[in-house]
This record gives structure tokens, sequence and C-alpha cells, in this order.
């Protein structure tokens, strides 16, 4: 969503290879929307950019010839060619970008794409008056995601994504020092990578509890759809924050700013990559291993992969998988 309007916002990407060049055609996408995430052309070529070099010459340096055979068509007034007076800020629409021309490739070369990843940053930034102080206080964290699976085998947990590896990510140590805020938890979320003969990388769970009147702003965008899988594989689980958990305001969220009293929990929870290849072709001593790290729960074993495994002992059941 734009932040704007209720309604998703459409992004197509088609892709043609050829001998001499690689165009990317955003012809398709969704005219430029009232919320400010529209992407100005210099924001669309880097996106191609950085997946082209990707998939060309990823072991040297960049240098202008690299991005030659790289052709991009982008009608002005389009969602990835914003003109004045449409808004600009988020950069999210061109971090998913990447993943919407990684999905049209894949359709050509499959062994050389991964599934879609958590697709998002998950922007969580606190602010307020610290009594400790008497200062205002601002302290802003991202968090990774899962990356996809791939021909090659798993997908990685808690990565920043692909577009974001400059991003930061603030230890628990320092949020906890530099503002009033205690992380209750800091964890990978069990089931977040979609299954898969190679399963998809898991997201993350921080829980921020508040401990003096404050807001938060959240920037997450990726929140109603999930990321896909590839070559037969399951869906990761989505991007969400949850304001107020177990109480009566609870409520599902993306992008907000919010006043927090005292006491008051956010939960940010970032998506996990979307798994490669059928579940049932995965080897079941690796959904046992899974299991034991935590990393699947014994029910979506049996239900995603068809491994049944002992509650008590954590042992594979040998003849429950077969059958």
């Amino acid at each position: 969503g734009d932040g704007v309007e209720e309604g998703l916002v459409k992004m197509k990407a088609t892709v043609t290879v050829t001998p001499d060049e690689m165009v990317v055609d955003w012809t398709g996408s969704s005219k430029a929307v009232k919320g400010p995430i529209n992407v100005p052309l210099g924001l669309t070529e880097s996106t191609c950019g950085l997946i082209f070099k990707g998939l060309t010459t990823p072991d040297t340096p960049a240098t202008a010839g690299n991005f030659r055979p790289l052709r991009i068509i982008a009608p002005e007034g389009n969602l990835m060619h914003a003109t004045p007076p449409a808004p600009t800020f988020t950069l999210w629409t061109g971090l998913l970008a990447g993943e919407v021309i990684l999905k049209a490739l894949a359709q050509g070369m499959p062994e050389r794409i991964p599934a879609c990843s958590g697709g998002d940053v998950c922007t969580m930034m606190g602010l307020g008056m610290d009594s400790r102080t008497g200062r205002p206080w601002l302290e802003a964290t991202n968090e990774a995601v899962g990356f996809g699976g791939h021909a090659g085998g798993d997908g990685e947990n808690g990565i920043m994504h692909l577009t974001e590896s400059g991003c930061r990510n603030n230890p628990v140590e320092v949020l906890e020092v530099k503002s009033p805020m205690l992380i209750e938890e800091y964890s990978l979320r069990p089931d977040s990578g979609g299954p898969g003969k190679h399963r998809g990388g898991l997201g993350i769970t921080r829980i921020y509890k508040f401990l003096e009147p404050s807001s938060a702003i959240t920037l997450v965008k990726k929140t109603k759809t999930k990321p896909w899988g590839m070559e037969g594989g399951g869906e990761g689980e989505n991007c969400h924050m949850i304001l107020r958990p177990g109480t009566a305001e609870e409520a599902v969220v993306g992008g907000v700013y919010e006043p927090m009293a005292a006491n008051e929990v956010l939960v940010n929870n970032s998506g996990g990559g979307g798994g490669w290849g059928p579940a049932f072709e995965r080897d079941p001593q690796a959904v046992l291993q899974d299991v034991r790290e935590g990393y699947v729960t014994l029910a979506a074993a049996r239900r995603d992969y068809g491994v049944v495994i002992d509650e008590a002992t954590l042992e594979l059941d040998e003849a429950a998988t077969t059958a």
C-alpha cells in the first residue's frame, strides 16, 4: 500500500533477454499514487542495475561498461518513473522491484534465481523525552529478513534485504542504553521460512516495551502479500507489526505513527523467504534438524513436509513418515 489509500499497488516488470541486451519494461505498473512510494527514474535504474550486475558479473568491480547491455523502459508518470508533483520519499518500491525482476527472470532460468525474500526492511523508530536525562531521544533500527531458498540450498536466516546491505541493525544493548525501551525478545521466527526442497530462511521477531510515554514510527510495506516460492516451493510468512498484543487495543499494522503509553508493547515480525522446490522432496533428516534447531515446529514438519517426529524424543518416526 501507499499509506494513504486502501488497496494494493501494482508492480509489473516484463524482462526480455536477447544475445545483445536485457530489457526491463515497467509498462503496466500502477500510475503514480498519492502516498510517498513513487520512485524517481534514477532509483529504478539503480535497482535494475543491481540485479543485472549480480547475475552477470558479480565478482568484479562495477564499471559503466557492465551496464551497457541493460535497457530500462518506464513511462513518465508511472510508479517507477515519478514526475512532479508525485510524492517520493520511501524507497520501498525500489526495494521490492528487484524481487519482481528476479521473479520474471525465473521463468527462463529457475536454477539461477532464488525464491522471494521476506521483502522489506521493517523499520521501527522510537522517540520521546527521556526522564533519565531530561532530553529528547530518538532511536531507529531496521530488521533483517529471511532469504529465499534456491537450487543450491536453503535461504539464509535473518539477513538485511539484498538492496539494503548497508543498513544498520542496532544491538539490543545499544537500544536499551540509549533509550527508555526494553527489548523483551529478539529471536528467529519459527515456520516463517517457506517450505520447500530447499527451505526459505527465517525472519525475526523483536519485541519492544516502551518504559515511558513515547511514540513509535513504523515503516513496513510488504504486509498484505506473502513472499512467493519457486519451482513448487511454498510461501514464506509476511512482515507485520503488532501494537499492544494481548490487549483490547491489539492491532496488526504496517506503517504507523503511534503514541505509546508507559509499558505498552510493539512486536516487529519480519518476513521469511519463500521455499524452492516441492516440500515433500526435502530430506526428512534435514527437516528433523530444522525441528531440533527450532526453525520448524513439529506441526509444520508433519503438515508441510510429511515428516513425523516424536514429540518426546525428537527422533524421526520413519514408518509414519514413509506412510
